[in-house]
């Protein structure tokens, strides 16, 4: 498996996966729930719930219009790929945090692009109280950004040990 040393294969594949799982289990939750239903999978705490987010993350933003969002993805791809180019070789670990990162947000622009919005399925809540319903995109992109952000701090740490004398 040498493309698992390569930034450019850890970076093909990982989207691939990323993308497809995000679209198969939408593709799963939309043929088998209405919108706006679901079904619990532990009562009073999860369930797997068809709802439509016209927001962003979290249903954030929700009064854009759908080109804004469109904008602000390419935008992300954009930088998300303009920085792979700049990494070394052997970068693998930045680069499988990227291909998170890009999967989940090529994943998430899917929907919009064909649905309008973005379709979310998982649900956890207590009570009347609720987390934001997500998908699978918004997982490995959160997963992915904490990878990065580690890469980014064990970095900066090795950087800026004082130097023996």
């Amino acid at each position: 498996m040498k493309w698992i040393k390569d930034k450019y294969g850890v970076m093909a594949v990982g989207t691939v996966v990323c993308l497809l799982l995000d679209q198969l289990t939408k593709a799963a939750v939309i043929a088998r729930y209405p919108a706006d239903a679901g079904r619990p999978i532990i009562p009073g705490f999860f369930e797997l719930y068809h709802a439509h987010n016209p927001g962003a993350a979290f249903g954030l933003f929700k009064g854009n219009p759908l080109p804004f969002f469109l904008v602000v993805s390419t935008l992300a791809v954009g930088f998300i790929v303009y920085y792979f180019v700049r990494l070394e070789r052997h970068h693998v670990l930045l680069a499988a945090s990227l291909s998170m990162i890009l999967g989940g947000a090529l994943g998430n622009m899917v929907d919009r692009l064909r649905h309008g919005f973005v379709i979310d399925f998982l649900r956890f809540y207590v009570g009347e109280y609720s987390w934001p319903t997500f998908n699978v995109a918004d997982i490995v992109i959160v997963v992915g950004v904490a990878m990065f952000a580690l890469d980014m701090i064990r970095h900066d740490a090795k950087t800026s040990r004082p130097q023996g004398g």
